[in-house]
């Protein structure tokens, strides 16, 4: 019932001139008492910020794994070894496999 009631009014949204909704927060927050639930994921979904910053850094991070000596390596592996680096840092994996005493190269 609740979800019929949602659909009919999602169709209601005013388009802008492409035909994209205009302010999706704003017609969120004015139905914030009819759907409850639907506005608080909607709220922590449309404030997520647009960036290209962590899409940067992973394309950095490549650059620095997959060198020239390995360019030849197939894609999943390089896909691997870029998601183990990225990981390795943020979860103290350096230290548990390489060891504090290790020289890196």
């Amino acid at each position: 019932m609740r979800y019929g009631r949602y659909r009919a009014e999602a169709n209601a949204i005013p388009k802008d001139i492409k035909g994209h909704p205009s302010d999706p927060l704003v017609w969120w927050s004015k139905r914030r008492t009819h759907f409850p639930r639907l506005f608080k994921i909607a709220k922590r979904l449309l404030a997520i910020p647009a960036s290209s910053a962590s899409s940067e850094r992973v394309f950095s991070l490549a650059s620095l794994v997959l060198t020239r000596l390995r360019g030849r390596l197939d894609p999943t592996v390089a896909g691997y070894l870029i998601f183990v680096k990225r990981h390795a840092d943020s979860y103290g994996w350096d230290e548990a496999i390489l060891g504090s005493g290790s020289s890196r190269t």
